[in-house]
């Protein structure tokens, strides 16, 4: 599966601490294919600022990561959960359509210009700012 910079370090922080032995084993594989090599570090010129990770904007984005089926509903499990909780943010979209998919998105919901919200429906949406 493409995963972005930023997938890849919202999923290595949604990984569960606590867990049966097998899943801990499986979810630690996969947070170690999530992680970056020395080759990716340089080329994305990481930085921490006041709390926040930078990365260069033109080095390569994304990467082919094997997402095994169990850590997919785990994944699937957890954004479903934070739904619940109302807790998700924008920056959790792209890995809701990844690993939800449009069969948990709410009916009416969707991506502008698929199924989604008018231009109409977004400006009644917006605040009005006099």
């Amino acid at each position: 599966m493409e995963l972005t910079v930023s997938e890849r370090l919202m999923l290595i922080q949604m990984a569960p601490e606590k867990a049966d032995i097998w899943t801990l084993k499986m979810v630690q594989s996969f947070r170690d294919d999530l992680g970056f090599d020395e080759d990716e570090v340089e080329a994305l010129g990481f930085k921490s600022e006041g709390g926040n990770v930078q990365w260069r904007s033109d080095a390569t984005q994304e990467k082919d990561i094997h997402v095994p089926e169990p850590v997919q509903n785990l994944i699937a499990a957890g954004l479903r959960e934070m739904n619940e909780k109302a807790i998700l943010t924008m920056e959790h979209v792209s890995l809701w359509d990844k690993f939800v998919g449009e069969s948990d998105t709410p009916e009416g919901v969707g991506t502008h210009g698929e199924n989604g919200y008018s231009e109409e429906k977004i400006s009644e949406l917006r605040p009005v700012v006099s």
